[in-house]
């Protein structure tokens, strides 16, 4: 071999070495041809978590290999060039999840926490003959002939709340039309209305004689109550027993987000009070509005709406109007909350990222209540249903963000009652038969 075909036979081979080293990292960088127009394209990626695990994976009709990882639960599908795939998760006894999900360059969309549902959702039954129940720190209290809670059976027709443990309760009984103290390990009963009244005649300095219209119990706290009468909020000691008027009000919507903070919606005016500190945190005026219904979480977060149908959202101090015509709404835990407008779809407002997504549902119109389950699923209440709207992220670029929205449950006759405790994602539905129905599906 002459020199000059060594030569040239190294310069072809440096050169093959220089191309294929640059196509090995660009291949490396997720760069791709697109055969649809045979241009060079950076890739991305879906990453897919679902409960249940062990699931089938299909993107555009291709059936996924799935890699299973020592730390990591889902499964991420890489090296997909920019466009939206039509990705379909199946398994056997549970009912399909479809969606079309955008791709875009050197990122990964990601579907976190897919709940597929059963073909046959279960509900076990709780109880029968049931009039009413009430789910109070994960504790189940009936109503049938008597209060029931396990083998013991509470004095009133109508439960209230526990005082740091079961073993004591706050219950109302319509015919006296008072609210009662049970103690199960004393065996006593307490008329508290009563105890109330006299405590605000020795105190001169407080002229309210008014009605009692709600007790509110503190979590975990078993001396200290809140009590609204139709003029006034107040903290009641009921081991000392002594009272201190908190604030004075005039009608009203109240609600406790947390062991400690109770926020008064009152007219014009909204106020959160600290039980603790007996304070005033804050108190905001919205002019030429009343308020319908205030709800607080447990960071003191508020959602506020007005007889106009005005919504507020209320983060840390600062109010904002967020809607209108809203006729439901509830808040998660967090920085966000749903509700139902003016346009009849679902929205939800994220105040962390200050970014609105909205859902087409069936028929909104009938919807009665929405419950977060958890930050991407809510449950919708119809008269004879119950549904699961799945929402997509908020990272990803849709027109509807509604990923799934299917029947949980229907039933023949309407539903008398139906609650979701949130601590434990356990599902009570009372039917019209009086049979208390209970599935803990979501909780596993």
């Amino acid at each position: 071999m002459t020199r000059k075909v060594r030569r040239l036979l190294f310069y072809f081979l440096f050169a093959a070495f220089i191309l294929i080293g640059t196509l090995v990292v660009f291949y490396s960088m997720g760069w791709r041809v697109d055969l649809d127009d045979f241009t060079l394209k950076q890739t991305g990626g879906i990453f897919i978590k679902s409960r249940p695990r062990e699931i089938e994976i299909e993107i555009d009709g291709k059936k996924i290999e799935q890699r299973k990882w020592l730390l990591v639960s889902g499964t991420l599908i890489k090296n997909l060039l920019p466009k939206t795939y039509e990705v379909k998760i199946s398994k056997d006894g549970f009912r399909n999840w479809k969606n079309e999900i955008p791709v875009t360059a050197k990122t990964v969309s990601e579907i976190n926490n897919i709940i597929l549902l059963p073909n046959d959702f279960i509900f076990e039954t709780a109880a029968s003959s049931t009039k009413d129940f009430w789910i109070k720190e994960g504790r189940l209290v009936i109503l049938n002939k008597k209060l029931e809670y396990k083998e013991n059976i509470f004095s009133g027709s109508k439960f209230i709340g526990f005082l740091g443990n079961d073993k004591k309760a706050i219950t109302y009984d319509e015919k006296q039309k008072a609210y009662i103290l049970n103690d199960l390990d004393k065996k006593t009963t307490s008329n508290l209305s009563l105890i109330f009244s006299n405590l605000r005649k020795k105190d001169s300095s407080i002229k309210d004689r008014s009605a009692i219209e709600k007790i509110i119990t503190r979590e975990g706290n078993g001396e200290e109550i809140a009590i609204i009468s139709k003029e006034a909020i107040y903290s009641m000691n009921i081991i000392k027993p002594e009272i201190t008027q908190l604030e004075k009000k005039t009608g009203g919507s109240t609600d406790i987000g947390s062991e400690r903070f109770l926020i008064l919606g009152a007219g014009e005016k909204i106020t959160l009070l600290d039980l603790t500190s007996k304070e005033k945190v804050y108190q905001k005026s919205i002019e030429g509005e009343s308020v319908k219904r205030a709800e607080l979480n447990e960071i003191q977060n508020a959602g506020i709406l007005m007889e106009s149908g005005n919504l507020f959202y209320i983060k840390g101090t600062e109010i904002k109007q967020i809607a209108e015509g809203v006729s439901v709404f509830a808040l998660n835990q967090r920085d966000k909350i749903i509700f139902l407008d003016k346009d009849k779809k679902i929205k939800i407002y994220n105040a962390e990222k200050d970014k609105t997504i909205e859902m087409e549902v069936l028929n909104p119109e009938n919807i009665l209540s929405l419950n977060f389950l958890e930050d991407n699923h809510i449950l919708a209440e119809y008269s004879d249903a119950i549904y699961l709207l799945e929402t997509a992220s908020e990272n990803l670029e849709l027109k509807d963000y509604s990923f799934y929205f299917e029947r949980v449950a229907g039933f023949s006759e309407a539903i008398n009652k139906f609650y979701l405790d949130k601590d434990n994602k356990e599902i009570y539905i009372l039917d019209g038969e009086g049979n208390l129905k209970k599935s803990d599906y979501f909780k596993n």
